[in-house]
């Protein structure tokens, strides 16, 4: 296992368990690195954050419920769509669905925490999280990483086009920059596009329509890059979790060869025992038959002896009359 795999199976771990628990494991999970051999992957599992509680409440839903993150990006498209095209009647629907996936998601999340009786501020913190990742996909490929360390903020669905959105302070993906799986923690949010010009008699309505197009556009620009950074996320976790099932395979296989390689040498030096054995049986067999042969002929012989003993006795009493 090279560095980075140890550092990512590190953060898979640590980002999925009560954050009470994450300071003990990542000093167990850096130490076994070092112990290892692996130092910059110690280096670097230690420099792994340990999430706020409300955060470390969602990544364990995530963790726990991966298609979480799917069912949040879904209703949040449909209540885009819903508010581009002014659908007053389907938005007062799909807002009480988002009202209701939300407390459901969050009922849900502080069960697999084991949180029974939640603060209001930490209640607060886990459904403003779902709630902003419901308002933008980009939030919501964030919540998916299940790498979150502080609660999401959103301010509500706009008026029209990109909602208004802002992330706690230090609201980082604990992903290497690098990684495909992960925007950049320093990245700025999109700015806002710049309103068209307006031209001399254009009305009310029209200077609104056009700033909506431009903003969804822009919001439009920014779903399709979040769903194709989301999908090579997925396309690597789906590769890693293959990666770790063969090596997985290849280690239960090779355990299995080693075990039957001892069951073969044990059953080897069993078959030699009892041919060892059968050949002392066969002997003291031989010898329980000479031994049995020397006692008839002995008996014999004893016969014999009693035999002329009788004769003598008979002819002393003879002569004695």
């Amino acid at each position: 296992m090279d560095s980075d795999e140890r550092v990512v199976e590190a953060a898979g771990r640590l980002y999925a368990i009560d954050a009470q628990d994450f300071t003990a494991l990542r000093t167990e999970l850096a130490a076994a690195a070092r112990q290892a051999g692996d130092r910059v992957a110690a280096k670097l599992i230690v420099a792994l954050r340990k999430p706020s509680r409300s955060a470390s409440v969602v990544n364990r839903l995530v963790a726990a419920e991966p298609e979480t993150a799917h069912r949040l990006s879904e209703l949040g498209d449909a209540l885009r769509t819903a508010q581009r095209t002014l659908a007053t009647a389907e938005l007062r629907d799909l807002g009480k669905q988002r009202r209701f996936v939300v407390d459901t998601l969050a009922a849900r999340a502080f069960q697999i925490a084991s949180v029974t009786a939640p603060a209001p501020a930490l209640r607060e913190e886990v459904v403003g999280t779902l709630n902003a990742a419901l308002a933008d996909p980009v939030l919501c490929n964030q919540v998916a990483q299940g790498r979150l360390l502080q609660s999401l903020q959103w301010e509500g669905f706009g008026s029209g086009g990109r909602p208004d959105l802002s992330l706690v302070p230090n609201t980082v993906l604990t992903v290497e920059p690098s990684s495909p799986e992960a925007a950049p923690p320093s990245a700025e949010p999109e700015p806002a596009p710049a309103r068209p010009p307006e031209r001399p008699g254009t009305s009310l309505r029209e200077r609104r329509d056009a700033a909506l197009r431009a903003r969804q556009e822009a919001a439009d620009r920014t779903r399709q890059q979040a769903a194709e950074k989301l999908a090579q996320g997925r396309a690597n976790a789906e590769r890693e979790r293959r990666r770790r099932d063969l090596e997985q395979a290849r280690r239960v296989a090779a355990e299995t060869d080693e075990a039957a390689r001892r069951a073969t040498k044990a059953v080897r030096e069993r078959d030699g025992h009892v041919r060892q054995l059968e050949a002392d049986l066969r002997r003291l067999g031989d010898e329980l038959a000479g031994a049995r042969r020397q006692a008839a002929e002995a008996a014999s012989e004893l016969g014999l002896i009693t035999e002329k003993q009788r004769q003598a006795q008979e002819r002393m009493g003879r002569l004695q009359d």
